[in-house]
């Protein structure tokens, strides 16, 4: 009756006060009101072949998988409908070797319907029927899904190919110095000399490609490096 009266409710045939949980006078009155909008007799009351119940809405329905026709016999359990989950899946495709390159937890932007959507990269598993691999984009901290409060938005029926990017390496501070002038101290700490001769403990964030990021220098600073000077 719950379900009935929030139905009645929001098509603006009961208020919200009138909500009683019971097959009251003013339910009853709304019924009937509803059932003339929609031009079916007026009888106040609500036959279960006129009204689909569902644990919570919205929801969107679909064809089910039973082939029922106009004048089929009916003998219980068939399925004529099926409701689509209001919360798409996201996932990342491709192979083994693609996605084994891309971190977990790695941060996943996409962007439809003119919104920008985050997730969160899930593991990666191999996808028989499809022959591919896949990673679920999982929510973010915080957030109840992935598609946030536009989920109605997404086609709930079929796949949706959206273009994604993956950050490997988040985004970080600090000065870019040739690897080569780095060097260990006999206790385990990373230092560099500059052309003054200044001996400076310094921490590497990220290396690569004979470059290494690293804090606790000073912008500008000259150091050495093997047979050379760089800046």
């Amino acid at each position: 009756m719950g379900q009935l009266q929030q139905l009645l409710q929001e098509a603006g045939f009961l208020t919200r006060e009138a909500q009683s949980g019971s097959a009251d006078g003013a339910t009853v009155t709304a019924v009937k009101q509803w059932q003339k909008a929609h031009k079916q007799p007026q009888t106040g009351t609500v036959s279960r072949e006129s009204i689909i119940f569902l644990p919570q809405l919205p929801v969107t329905l679909r064809a089910g998988t039973d082939e029922l026709k106009l004048g089929s016999s009916l003998v219980g359990g068939e399925h004529p409908l099926a409701a689509i989950s209001s919360q798409p899946t996201f996932t990342i495709s491709g192979t083994s070797a693609q996605l084994a390159r891309l971190p977990e937890q790695a941060e996943v932007t996409f962007q439809f319907g003119g919104h920008d959507y985050k997730g969160i990269l899930g593991p990666a598993r191999e996808n028989q029927e499809a022959g591919n691999s896949q990673a679920t984009v999982l929510s973010p901290a915080g957030a109840k899904n992935v598609c946030e409060d536009n989920c109605s938005a997404f086609p709930h029926a079929g796949a949706t190919k959206l273009q994604a990017k993956v950050l490997v390496l988040p985004s970080q501070d600090g000065l870019t110095v040739p690897t080569a002038a780095l060097m260990s101290t006999p206790t385990g700490k990373t230092v560099l000399e500059t052309v003054g001769g200044e001996v400076l403990e310094v921490s590497v964030v990220q290396e690569a490609n004979g470059i290494s990021l690293i804090t606790g220098a000073r912008e500008g600073q000259e150091v050495k490096v093997p047979s050379q000077i760089a800046p």
